[in-house]
């Protein structure tokens, strides 16, 4: 007899996470981390609470973990073979981070009063130091 595959809550379907993680960067941008809330970010994607809580245990934590994602999938490491090169990829990229719809302009205003920034910042910082480790300078 043949296996049958699990179904239900076990098995997290990528389609919901995104549709979350658009959700969560949506309602930083329209309300600042002081008025998200795990509710509101469920509706806007079409989910129950117990979607986010399956992936987060906590708003902070699916704060952190949406926006640090998100960073990261727009870092673009440039090898152009000049230094010149280098530094240009690196600004274009730099400037579609931060123009991008998923960035706002709204973050500088939160991001510093959040409390989950100091947690981010440490979470990052093996990762910031690892790569100014490798750095060839």
């Amino acid at each position: 007899m043949a296996r049958r595959t699990p179904t239900g809550a076990a098995v997290l379907q990528p389609s919901v996470t995104n549709a979350i993680t658009e959700a969560v960067l949506d309602e930083l941008a329209e309300q600042g981390y002081a008025r998200l809330s795990m509710e509101a970010v469920a509706k806007r994607a079409g989910v129950g609470k117990s979607a986010l809580y399956r992936r987060w245990p906590s708003k902070q934590e699916m704060a952190i973990s949406v926006i640090s994602e998100f960073s990261l999938a727009q870092i673009e490491v440039p090898d152009t073979g000049s230094l010149r090169g280098d530094l240009r990829a690196t600004l274009d990229t730099v400037m579609r981070w931060l123009t991008h719809p998923g960035s706002p302009g709204s973050w500088p205003t939160w991001w510093p009063r959040w409390p989950a920034a100091r947690s981010w910042a440490r979470s990052s910082r093996p990762w910031s130091a690892r790569r100014s480790a490798n750095a060839a300078w």
